[in-house]
């Protein structure tokens, strides 16, 4: 399952959250291929983008090997709680299940819980190095992609850029928690660093 609301089309370095989420989807794909299991694919934003029910048919994997590297969401926001509560109701023998996001969004501790319990469920966690420290530039613009919303700070001030840092480490701890409470594995992968050695360890 793959989150593509409009914060994953964000990144500082190397490259996008979008681009890391495709290639770790994709990989993750192939793995399933070469071990003759079958494949399913959930894309969601604030509405359920594409559904691909599990199979083993080698045109089905490529299908889903394409809209995974080629996403084309109309929503901009993100709806967790809603893509749980599909995935609950749709899927109905027990599966091994791996959440791609940022998880910008509310915890929805409830449904992500709920999925755990009837599936096997990993969060695949992809972060940017933005999320913990901003640029020390002065006057910057920040726009909320999936409102569109705008703020000027300046990230040159101490305070501005403590409670920035400290607004994503909580939030991240929140999602942690939340995980280890409830069984959810967890694998953590950054937009730059490379994406094969987290999953070779998990």
């Amino acid at each position: 399952a793959v989150d593509v609301s409009r914060t994953t089309f964000t990144g500082s370095k190397e490259q996008l959250r979008a681009k890391s989420m495709a290639q770790i989807g994709a990989l993750l794909t192939l793995i399933a291929l070469r071990n003759n299991d079958k494949v399913g694919l959930v894309t969601f934003s604030d509405k359920l983008e594409t559904f691909h029910p599990p199979r083993k048919a080698r045109s089905a994997v490529w299908r889903i090997l394409h809209e995974v590297l080629n996403p084309n969401a109309e929503g901009h926001k993100t709806d967790l709680a809603g893509f749980c509560n599909f995935l609950i109701k749709t899927l109905r023998r027990p599966a091994i299940v791996f959440l791609i996001s940022d998880f910008i969004c509310p915890p929805c501790e409830r449904e992500l819980a709920m999925l755990a319990q009837k599936h096997d469920l990993t969060a695949v966690y992809v972060t940017d190095p933005l999320d913990n420290e901003l640029p020390k530039l002065g006057l910057l613009s920040l726009s909320n992609p999936e409102t569109n919303q705008t703020v000027t700070i300046d990230s040159s001030d101490p305070i501005v850029s403590e409670v920035y840092k400290k607004h994503f480490a909580d939030h991240r701890q929140t999602m942690e928690r939340l995980f280890n409470k409830h069984g959810i594995g967890i694998i953590e992968l950054e937009t730059n660093r490379p994406l094969l050695a987290p999953v070779q360890q998990y």
